[in-house]
């Protein structure tokens, strides 16, 4: 079951922290929401709100729209961040959340069941384009493994002994399949990636550590770099090539120098 969790906060205690110890309680989140989505139950990154002062607060009265300055609850603590929440029932998820470093910013947390029927309804009008990638790989078990020391998961609905789906994103997925597997789907030789390249495969990550530090984790589980990295100033990239030879490029784009169209 997906849950939405509103978290929310004094920002009165948030602005007499000093810098050092909002740091620390950033990075006590960041690195608790890497647990929860490396195990499964964070399935989107969330959103972090600015202040409860900067909010408009928007509503209709006797006919004519009114225009608020600040939230509309006018308490203590207000809404910082919202997220989704995988889990198995509501108190799975109060199990979960009762764990999060951000309970000491003062606020609770909210956590509240989506609404799968009226997602569902949206969705039929505004269907969103999902990416499969195919990959012939020699040994099965092996790219499991592989890929798992790297943080990914796997879809158990489509895995059985001939193919797996690894899920790089809600969107985004990758079908390993066995040579004789994916021959099924092709009459065309299968490109032994070690001797050629029939495609890159490229990622995105959220900084320049985690581009290295995916490198450097396919390289002890196993495979080997592809090229040197390179700085283009807008844009850090790596590689490295999984142990049946695939090329996976990793970029990290400094969204401060990204012009947006």
């Amino acid at each position: 079951m997906k849950f939405v969790c509103l978290g929310y906060g004094e920002d009165k205690q948030w602005e007499e922290m000093t810098e050092e110890q909002r740091n620390a309680i950033i990075e006590d989140c960041f690195r608790y929401d890497d647990e929860l989505r490396k195990n499964g139950h964070s399935i989107d990154g969330g959103q972090a709100l600015q202040a409860a002062r900067t909010a408009k607060t928007v509503r209709l009265k006797n006919g004519k729209v009114m225009v608020t300055d600040g939230p509309y609850a006018e308490t203590k603590e207000q809404l910082g961040g919202t997220g989704v929440l995988e889990a198995r029932d509501i108190d799975h998820a109060v199990e979960l959340i009762s764990r999060h470093p951000g309970l000491r910013m003062g606020g609770p947390f909210e956590i509240r069941p989506v609404d799968e029927k009226m997602n569902e309804c949206w969705e039929s009008r505004h269907p969103r384009t999902q990416i499969f990638v195919n990959l012939p790989v020699k040994d099965l078990n092996q790219s499991v493994a592989f890929f798992s020391k790297l943080g990914f998961r796997f879809n158990p609905q489509f895995t059985d002994e001939t193919a797996t789906c690894m899920i790089v994103s809600d969107v985004i997925f990758v079908m390993l399949l066995t040579e004789a597997k994916f021959r099924e789907f092709t009459p065309n030789a299968i490109c032994d990636a070690t001797k050629s390249n029939e495609a890159l495969v490229c990622l995105s990550l959220p900084s320049r550590a985690a581009v290295d530090d995916m490198v450097k984790k396919a390289v002890a589980a196993g495979g080997k770099t592809f090229a040197d990295p390179k700085d283009y100033g807008f844009m850090y990239q790596h590689s490295f090539q999984d142990p049946d030879g695939h090329v996976w490029e990793l970029i990290y784009m400094d969204p401060k120098q990204v012009h947006k169209t």
